[in-house]
This record gives C-alpha cells, structure tokens and sequence, in this order.
C-alpha cells in the first residue's frame, strides 16, 4: 500500500472469490484450486482494508457472489468493482445495487445490447 500510495494511487483494486460458491470442484478441480490459491481470507480482507486506510487509498474489490457482497458491505467498503463477465447477471446486479453504494461496471466482454440492458 505504501509503494502504490507513493506512486501517486488513490485506489486500489482485490478480488473477493469465493471459490465453493463460484466453481463445482468436481466438474472444475483446476479452477477451483486456481481460485483456492488466491482467495483472500477474511482476515486478509480486513488486513488490507486497514492497510489501505491507513495509507488514506480507496479499497475497492470485485464480487463474483452475493456473499462477497454482503461480507465487503459489513466491512465498510465505499463501492463495488462487477467483471464484465458479471455484466448480465442481473440478480447478482440487482443485490448489490440495494446497497446503494457506487459500483464501478466493466463492460470489456460485453455488446452494446447487453450494456444497455444492464
């Protein structure tokens, strides 16, 4: 956090996964041990936040399942990060948009036709 806050950043971006939820490890063992290896304990989670407080940068993360929404909302995050892959999953949409916090929405999969639907 120091580094990126010396370089001049104001933000900086996780990745909250939940691999149980996210990939059926029988179907998918790769990917959920791909997953697995990243994912960030809780108490990593709250680590960073700290960390990123302290240095005064925004924490943002990416949600792939209400889940991660609901634990980064108990956290105090500011906003949300959705991954163009996420674009059309409205459900998921809809949950964190009842937050009424800001969501930064990636588009860089998507068509026309399905941005102006979300």
């Amino acid at each position: 956090m120091k580094a990126a806050k010396k370089s001049g950043a104001d933000v900086i971006k996780f990745q909250t996964l939940n691999p149980d939820a996210m990939v059926d490890k029988k179907l998918l063992p790769e990917a959920y041990k791909l997953y697995k290896r990243y994912q960030l304990s809780k108490k990593d989670h709250k680590e960073v936040l700290n960390a990123c407080l302290s240095e005064d940068i925004l924490f943002i993360s990416t949600v792939f399942e209400e889940g991660g929404a609901d634990f980064l909302e108990t956290m105090g995050v500011m906003s949300f990060k959705i991954s163009s892959y996420d674009l059309t999953n409205i459900p998921l949409l809809i949950h964190i948009a009842k937050k009424r916090l800001p969501i930064i929405l990636s588009t860089g999969l998507s068509n026309i036709v399905e941005i102006e639907k979300t």
